[in-house]
């Protein structure tokens, strides 16, 4: 099908995101207030029903709903909205600025698929069904319809966004191979701003949100600053962002200044913003999520605090994979895909491993180490020093398949990234005094435990799950039966683990050895390994395991956790003891067992991972 006449250009929301800010009709000269009234529209479809879906516009309209209201915005709010809601959103808006009288601040925010066509604008619905260009008029809105709401209420000042500008979401229709938007001359009074220059493309990005709308929310609430540069703070940002590869730009006929947060308007320097500000501004552009962690804690309510958790989100939300080959395996008939090794699958693709190798399912996983089936006996012998009628019933355990352990001890960074995924519940209110980051999360019940590994679960499809107490012996031996997976000289203990040393306050006539973190936990990794290549399986904090509270049974063979037939239903598990720990009970065989409902600054966890094997 061709069209002649003007070229029809049809942009989707991948490829450019516009802002489109007209009718800024100004009319006070330096006003550095907020207007009496302020009140704006969000609309973000991403839910098409006869088009590409697009996985940022609901996130992207919602970070800039939490943002307008943020500066003093009224927000109404229309979420995957079809033809026929969309018109009445839009017009109980115009509705609602016309009550709010003439020297309101009109925003209408629109994120999902948008189409231009000879010159003019167009918003898609979400059922919208477009054969050719003639349908347009009928199935989809002019942006000029949403501008005459707000110019026909009179308004001093209207803006417009529309993050509505990526790939043609209706390709089979148009000639045109173009990308961008055409350019919009600004008038007396106006400021037009777009994400990437015509033509250009403008990405989606890693996280949440797209590069344009993060820098777009962030830049909107600095105080002091002009309209102009809070497109410049966001024209650098998202420069800096896509290393070049994106600039947006504006073109601006604005003869008055406007700020839409008052402030020191000196330029918007450092030296005029609050400590909020200045930190915020050593820690935007990082990538590491326990900074932006640590500076929403501090600011839980501040300006930057939508912002920050988005970029928070967005982190978490990245895909990060251990050592494996870079491309994904080609299976053939009558051929295993790998020369050595299992294949299994992580974070979504097939990899080969052998036990030894190291993988995570996300970013805000934790570091797996696979660990091969095996045997060893279980339990302690007679004579060895420390055991009792908890731990010297030795019996021989077979493991039959591999699986995996989690390398370290959980992290209060990751369950922080639990937490603010509101996967987890417990906020741990109490660190020791410690500090938090890399340190072993504590105070974490069993359930608590169990709650984080159904996180993992429901966020990477992956079987993760709490270690059976079977598995963190066989891990926490690697290999040995002696009391320690190095052996039984004490001495030695402090190079693999945190325990009451001689320096501790709460030793048990311990005065064999220094850790280096006494009556405190120790940053995990902080320790060598065992042959596993696992950390901390001495010390740092008893570790919940899957298993209720029971004297061994000879029928437990083979990995299984133990949960009938306990001694009751309220107790469960821990092993490899902890900071407060004395030797004897840091032995590989010790058992110790607590309230499921209790936690202490003794008390972490270990996760574990069932590999599903695709090709043994």
């Amino acid at each position: 099908m061709s069209y002649s006449g003007a070229t029809m250009r049809f942009i989707s929301r991948h490829i450019c995101v516009l802002a489109f800010a007209a009718l800024l009709l100004l009319s006070t000269k330096g006003t550095s207030a907020w207007s009496d009234n302020r009140v704006a529209l969000v609309v973000g479809n991403g839910a098409y029903e006869n088009i590409s879906t697009l996985r940022n516009a609901r996130g992207d309209a919602e970070l800039m709903t939490t943002t307008l209201e943020a500066i003093g915005f009224e927000v109404h709010q229309a979420f995957d909205v079809d033809r026929r809601d969309m018109a009445r959103v839009i017009r109980e808006f115009g509705t609602a600025l016309r009550a709010a009288g003439p020297n309101t601040v009109a925003l209408f925010y629109y994120a999902g698929h948008g189409v231009e066509y000879a010159g003019i604008n167009y918003l898609i619905p979400l059922d919208a069904h477009v054969e050719s260009a003639a349908d347009l008029s009928i199935e989809a809105f002019r942006v000029s319809d949403v501008m005459r709401q707000m110019e026909e209420a009179g308004n001093s000042i209207n803006l417009a966004i529309l993050d509505a500008c990526r790939n043609n979401p209706f390709p089979g229709n148009s000639r045109s191979s173009e990308r961008g938007l055409a350019r919009v001359s600004a008038f007396n009074g106006s400021l037009i701003a777009f994400a990437a220059a015509p033509g250009e493309v403008a990405m989606d990005g890693e996280g949440s949100n797209s590069p344009y709308t993060l820098a777009l929310a962030e830049a909107m609430q600095y105080p002091g600053l002009t309209i102009e540069q809070v497109f410049k703070r966001t024209r650098g940002a998202v420069v800096d962002a896509t290393s070049g590869a994106q600039t947006p730009w504006e073109e601006s006929a604005l003869i008055d200044e406007f700020y839409l947060v008052p402030g020191d308007p000196s330029n918007g320097s450092l030296s005029n913003l609050s400590e909020e500000a200045l930190l915020w501004e050593s820690v935007r552009n990082s990538n590491d999520a326990a900074l932006l962690e640590d500076f929403l804690r501090r600011f839980p309510d501040g300006l930057f605090a939508t912002v920050a958790a988005a970029k928070l989100k967005g982190l978490l939300d990245q895909v990060a994979i251990g050592v494996f080959p870079e491309e994904e395996l080609q299976f053939e008939d009558e051929q295993l895909p790998c020369a050595e090794g299992f294949a299994i699958r992580v974070a979504g693709a097939i990899r080969c491993v052998m036990p030894g190798d190291e993988f995570r399912d996300c970013a805000a996983c934790p570091t797996m180490v696979v660990l091969p089936a095996g045997s060893y006996v279980r339990g302690a012998p007679v004579t060895e020093e420390g055991a009792n009628n908890w731990d010297k019933l030795q019996h021989n355990i077979t493991l039959p398949a591999a699986f995996a352990v989690g390398k370290f001890e959980v992290t209060f960074d990751e369950w922080n990234a639990c937490l603010h995924d509101v996967g987890c519940n417990n906020p741990i209110s109490n660190d020791g005094g410690w500090g938090r980051g890399t340190r072993p999360v504590l105070n974490v019940t069993w359930n608590d435990a169990k709650e984080y590994a159904a996180w993992l679960e429901s966020r990477t499809d992956a079987p993760y799950r709490l270690v059976t107490e079977t598995e963190w012996e066989y891990a926490a031996r690697a290999g040995s039966q002696q009391p320690y997976h190095f052996g039984s000289d004490q001495t030695a203990l402090c190079e693999f683990g945190n325990i009451a040393d001689r320096e501790s306050s709460v030793r048990n006539n311990t005065n064999i050895c220094s850790d280096g973190y006494p009556d405190q936990t120790a940053p995990v990794g902080s320790f060598k390994p065992n042959g596993f290549g696992l950390h901390d399986m001495i010390g740092n904090v008893h570790e919940w395991v899957e298993d209720c509270t029971a004297f061994y049974a000879p029928d437990y063979t083979d990995g299984r956790a133990r949960t009938t037939d306990c001694h009751t239903p309220d107790f469960r598990m821990l092993r490899g003891g902890s900071w407060s720990s004395d030797p004897l009970n840091v032995r590989s065989a010790n058992r110790y067992f607590s309230f499921h409902d209790f936690g202490s600054r003794a008390i972490g966890f270990r996760i574990a991972r069932t590999l599903e094997i695709i090709v043994p």
